[in-house]
């Protein structure tokens, strides 16, 4: 290997190495258990308007270690692709248990279903385990995502934080995004929730983008 080459590739490697030990350092909360991370080329980036489509790479990890190995992956990909790649962790475990039963009720209705139904069942369990995995009903805990962008230059975490107070909201974390905040709580009504932004009840943390 030339020796430019070969000082490119360390470069690489070493920037891998940091960033995965940061990201693992700021959501090692979130690193335990059954989990899903994606490498995602959003449509608003340019990516395809089917989610499928727009799926680069599926990671499930059980525990902190298999946790590091998928995030180091994910981030190598990500650095050697030229599009605007993002990749995301669901918020919530997943319940083995429940996806199981989840799957095994989808194939039994589509027995009865017709074919066409029939088959693009039985496509998105060989493509897109994704699609079973991240069902809300299959989350084996409850924490929901706020997603505030700012608005036109101004800071909105101010805003944020006060309207989560007049409704008794509690944080869990708060972490920036490219374009604003997001904040994941514990659950609570998000009906009372006035304030800027988007509430996602098994929604996703954005680990790098």
């Amino acid at each position: 290997m030339p020796y430019d080459l070969r000082r490119t590739v360390t470069n690489l490697l070493q920037q891998i190495d940091i960033e995965t030990e940061q990201i693992i350092e700021r959501f090692c909360q979130f690193t335990d258990g059954p989990r899903v991370m994606m490498l995602m080329y959003r449509a608003k980036d340019g990516g395809h308007n089917k989610e499928e489509q727009r799926l680069i790479k599926t990671a499930i990890s059980y525990n902190p270690q298999q946790f590091e190995r998928n995030l180091r992956e994910l981030i190598l990909l990500k650095s050697i692709d030229e599009r605007p790649l993002r990749i995301y962790l669901s918020v919530n475990k997943r319940n083995l248990k429940k996806v199981i039963r989840y799957v095994r009720e989808s194939l039994l209705i589509a027995d009865y279903a017709d074919e066409e139904e029939k088959n693009n069942t039985y496509q998105k369990l060989l493509r897109s385990p994704k699609h079973f995995l991240m069902q809300p009903k299959c989350a084996d805990d409850n924490l929901f995502v706020l997603d505030a962008d700012n608005e036109e230059g101004r800071d909105v975490q101010g805003e944020v934080l006060q309207c989560l107070l007049d409704c008794d909201a509690e944080e869990v974390t708060r972490y920036v995004t490219k374009n604003g905040w997001h904040y994941v709580l514990k659950p609570f009504n998000p009906n009372l929730y006035m304030g800027p932004g988007e509430i996602k009840k098994d929604g996703l943390i954005l680990l790098s983008w």
